[in-house]
């Protein structure tokens, strides 16, 4: 009898131990000075860059005084500093690789190593903890919302779907987005519509539901023209089977300005735009 528990338990003590908070902590995962190599000339941000603006922003936060807009700077800080590592690691994987194709390069950031995910984690769960401490201060603060939402989606995706699933992100995910987007579709060039619809995108049944998320990403298309929308509402089209919108949709992404919030990471998200790009036509090419 206690030979056939001991696997059950044994099962529940390791999902358990997987659900615990990360192992990294914050200070160990971001920068505090430059090197010689960051201050390379480059069209991209450096990643230490986003790490030292997030390590001030938490000074603030913590400095005597604070409040809701220093809380929530500490939050936005720490979800860009978390994306930055996101989008320099997907870059350099598709460097990595053969002509990738189009399916490689969309689903690129699933490809993320364990060493991106803990960092990506360690960030996005002090970003989320930032921003849920504003929100009892200001309940209505969209961009405290907004911040609570993309950093909660984006510890789900660090964290795995097991993981995510035994934590309840998934719902958390779902009542912070549909927050976010509760507090004004048009707040920060679409962001909270951005955010619902690639949530809705991607999650799986029964939370997710591509055709309305399709739906927010071209209403966030309408509200503000901006690259990160085009290049989510592409993808979601690609999801669907629109070979032809989702290339419409990359090339306006490639084309567009970024929101103001996001062009630290615009030469980023135009690259990775343009490998769609690419990709999408070499394959159309090969198959003619």
């Amino acid at each position: 009898m206690i030979a056939s528990r001991t696997p059950r338990i044994l099962v529940a003590c390791l999902l358990l131990a997987g659900c615990a908070g990360p192992a990294l902590k914050v200070d160990d995962v971001l920068a505090d000075d430059f090197t010689p190599e960051d201050q390379a000339t480059t069209v991209y941000l450096p990643l230490a860059a986003f790490d030292l603006g997030a390590n001030a922003a938490r000074e603030r936060a913590a400095a005597p005084g604070a409040g809701v807009a220093e809380l929530v700077d500490a939050s936005r800080s720490l979800f860009f500093a978390a994306d930055a590592r996101v989008q320099i690691a997907a870059l350099e994987t598709l460097d990595a690789s053969a002509d990738p194709d189009l399916e490689t390069v969309v689903s690129v950031d699933d490809r993320a190593s364990d060493r991106v995910r803990a960092e990506v984690e360690s960030l996005t769960r002090a970003g989320k903890e930032y921003a849920e401490r504003a929100l009892p201060l200001a309940p209505d603060d969209a961009d405290a919302l907004l911040y609570r939402g993309l950093n909660t989606s984006l510890l789900a995706w660090s964290v795995g779907k097991q993981r995510a699933l035994f934590e309840g992100l998934g719902k958390a995910c779902d009542d912070a987005t549909r927050a976010a987007l509760a507090a004004g579709e048009a707040h920060g060039s679409g962001a909270a519509l951005r955010l619902r619809g690639r949530f809705l995108s991607k999650a799986p049944w029964p939370v997710g539901d591509r055709e309305e998320g399709l739906r927010q990403l071209r209403r966030s298309t309408e509200v503000a023209s901006v690259r990160l929308n085009w290049l989510f509402l592409g993808d979601a089209l690609h999801a669907n089977g629109d070979a032809a919108g989702a290339l419409d949709a990359w090339q306006r992404a490639y084309d567009a300005d970024s929101d103001e919030d996001s062009t630290a990471l615009a030469p980023y998200h135009r690259e990775l735009a343009q490998r769609r790009l690419d990709a999408a036509r070499e394959g159309a090419r090969t198959s003619d």
